[in-house]
């Protein structure tokens, strides 16, 4: 019996080579390792929707692997926020319409003091490995029982307190 091999030496007109490329994964590059593609890291955990009143706070969470064997360790996480189009990364301390972010780099991202500006306003996580970075599905805030005030002129003095039950009457416009 003789042992068969796919290699070739010099060239014959019957013998065809082939070229194999690796297609990019999530933001990957068309580096191999070997025969296995560069393998951005998967979320295994997408973040949730959050119903929060306004002015509480509420957080997000979300977790991330990488699907090459042995798993490369994760490097970080970035937590961003959709505005016009374009995700932004988040930083930690207040925003520009008044909410305070914390754990922005992290698994958790946690908000208080969150503003009824922000009702509407998706937010994903963004995690890296070696090769690359992988984001997970966007998720969204939702402002509940928003607080108006009624704002009174007394004289000199201004009073603002909570509207509570009010009518708006079209006389009064």
């Amino acid at each position: 019996m003789t042992k068969r091999s796919n290699r070739t030496r010099g060239t014959r007109s019957d013998r065809m080579r082939y070229d194999l490329k690796a297609k990019a994964i999530q933001g990957g590059t068309n580096r191999t390792r070997g025969s296995i593609p560069a393998q951005v890291p998967v979320f295994i955990i997408n973040p949730e929707d959050i119903f929060v009143d306004e002015f509480g706070s509420d957080s997000f969470f979300a977790e991330a692997e990488s699907p090459d064997n042995p798993p490369s360790p994760i490097l970080g996480y970035q937590w961003q926020y959709e505005d016009g189009g374009q995700w932004i990364d988040i930083v930690d301390g207040p925003g520009p319409q008044g909410t305070i972010a914390s754990g922005a780099q992290t698994q958790t991202l946690t908000l208080t003091n969150i503003s009824g500006n922000a009702d509407g306003v998706k937010v994903r996580c963004a995690a890296t490995n070696k090769y690359g970075t992988g984001y997970s599905t966007p998720a969204t805030i939702n402002v509940t029982n928003a607080v108006y005030f009624i704002i009174t002129e007394l004289g000199d003095s201004v009073i603002d307190e909570p509207a509570i039950n009010f009518v708006v009457d079209e006389r009064s416009i």
